[in-house]
């Protein structure tokens, strides 16, 4: 089969009007990024572009519409369609200004909470439990209300705006050549931010993630699988307990929010699963300056064990220049390190 390679992008902090620096950016993340995709599809095509999170700094309107120049340019040089482009929410694409009461109420109550079953089932669209407000789910979602709507047009999939009851979506995509899909399920870990605190107290709930990790028997999926994430399951509350849950349901993990790249692989006699930072597009502060980063993933071999290779491209702030990168780890050679998985899980027999 032809080899499916992704662009994995994260992290851009669009500033839009307070942009102090506005060339410091336009160095990284205009002309240069343009021929460094040129450069990318010179070796063969891209076909999905994964964004995970952080397109704003504050949540804001104008924010946002910076990242869709942004990506509507990167799409369109890749010679790509809107809905091969996928995102899910980081941190800075709350509006923090919004529901500021409610959202500390909630926060409270889940820190004091000994049922999460019950608030689990409740934002899935049951009751509330004790100590919880019937009016919190609908207005602790107002914080994303400007990220939902822009998801949904700059993707043009109305499916990752989501709902008040759901903090995710999984995307099958049917590839030519093989009888494996890939399955893209997208995780907001990021509804319950809040501060620059948030770091031990933010929630996945394992409803809201098994529903989009399993079929309607709740089976595990059926063909590759990737998941999307900001955060690191160390920095949710409950992440030690859903990344369990995710052993034989997930191949592959991918990530933003730290702003350093990093592979790392979760491993114990069962099973292992990789988890992969792409560092970041362009950091708020230190800008230009920062080692500014992206991955290209090619997967290869679906019908078999999957053969995959991550790409790690950084950004020269001495030369001006997006290039190939070998400085992360020892065996990194010409910006490009190798692995393979096991078998992809294969689809249940006809009969």
């Amino acid at each position: 089969m032809t080899p499916v390679r992704i662009l994995h992008i994260s992290d851009m902090h669009g500033r839009a009007g307070r942009e102090k620096e506005a060339w410091r950016r336009q160095r990284v993340l205009g002309d240069a990024w343009l021929r460094h995709l040129d450069e990318l599809t010179e070796e063969a095509p891209i076909q999905l572009v994964l964004f995970t999170g952080d397109a704003a700094d504050w949540g804001k309107a104008e924010e946002f519409e910076q990242a869709t120049e942004f990506l509507n340019a990167t799409i369109e040089r890749l010679d790509l369609k809107r809905d091969r482009l996928l995102v899910i929410p980081g941190n800075h694409d709350v509006d923090r200004s919004l529901e500021a009461d409610c959202w500390l109420a909630f926060r409270r109550a889940l820190a004091n909470c000994n049922d999460l079953l019950s608030v689990a089932r409740w934002m899935s669209g049951g009751g509330a439990p004790p100590g919880f407000e019937k009016h919190w789910r609908e207005l602790i979602f107002k914080r994303l209300s400007v990220y939902r709507e822009w998801a949904c047009g700059v993707t043009g999939r109305p499916e990752l705006a989501g709902t008040e009851t759901t903090l995710g979506y999984r995307i099958t995509l049917e590839l030519p050549d093989t009888s494996h899909p890939i399955h893209i399920l997208g995780l907001n870990t990021a509804w319950m931010c809040g501060d620059d605190n948030d770091s031990g107290k933010l929630w996945i709930l394992d409803e809201q993630l098994m529903r989009i990790a399993t079929n309607r028997d709740g089976h595990p999926l059926r063909g590759f699988r990737l998941l999307l994430m900001h955060h690191p399951f160390d920095q949710m509350a409950d992440g030690a307990q859903c990344r369990r849950l995710l052993k034989g349901h997930i191949d592959l993990v991918l990530r933003g929010h730290l702003h350093n790249e990093e592979l790392e692989i979760w491993t114990d006699p069962d099973h292992s699963v990789r988890q992969l930072a792409a560092g970041c597009l362009y950091e708020g502060w230190r800008g230009s300056e920062w080692p500014n980063a992206c991955h290209v993933i090619t997967l290869k071999g679906l019908e078999e064990p999957v053969e995959a290779e991550v790409r790690f491209r950084s950004w020269s702030a001495r030369g001006g220049h997006w290039h190939d990168d070998n400085a992360l780890y020892q065996g990194v050679k010409n910006g490009r390190l190798k692995w393979a998985f096991a078998a992809p899980v294969a689809p249940a027999a006809a009969g």
